[in-house]
């Protein structure tokens, strides 16, 4: 099941998420995600590196999760409350491609996952969901959040300053 949340929080907050973002300093990797683990990412023909500029904010959990304590909290009418274990702020600018970023899981164990998008931009978040590829339009205030699944990113538009929070999660009264 996969669960959107439009509005999540309000644009005054969302405001003061994007002003945040925008102030930190971000690590550019270069390129998506290693995929040498076959646990967690699906064999597909577009297993492969694809060059993506992304830039990661590993900040401290507690700081992160404090701060973005109203997106979180917007889960919990739907799915009760949770505990987050890893959260990560995450810029994309990548030129259009045929391709998409690799299928992955964020961990190989039962966990949740959780991408709140902080800017209106291209590059749909691509999940699986019973076995069907379900695509979801990054929209400003949206959080997508999902139990796991096989997920990556659309290329197929040019992506320019694709700014979201991820995070995983579990239940804590499933």
């Amino acid at each position: 099941m996969i669960y959107i949340l439009d509005d999540a929080t309000s644009l005054e907050q969302n405001k003061e998420f994007e002003e945040y973002f925008d102030k930190q300093e971000l690590t550019n990797l270069p390129a998506t995600v290693p995929h040498t683990d076959p646990e967690m990412y699906q064999s597909t023909p577009y297993q492969k590196e694809i060059e993506c500029e992304t830039k990661i904010l590993d900040d401290d959990l507690l700081h992160t999760c404090e701060f973005f304590a109203p997106v979180i909290r917007a889960m919990i009418p739907q799915i009760g409350d949770v505990g987050v274990h890893a959260a990560r702020l995450n810029l994309v600018n990548n030129s259009k491609s045929s391709n998409h970023t690799p299928f992955h899981r964020d961990f190989p164990n039962d966990h949740w996952a959780a991408v709140y998008y902080i800017n209106d931009a291209e590059g749909d978040t691509v999940i699986f969901d019973e076995s069907e590829a379900k695509y979801i339009e990054p929209k400003r205030d949206r959080l997508v959040f999902f139990p796991g699944q096989f997920h990556c990113i659309d290329l197929r538009k040019d992506i320019v300053n694709r700014k979201i929070l991820n995070y995983c999660f579990e239940l804590k009264n499933p």
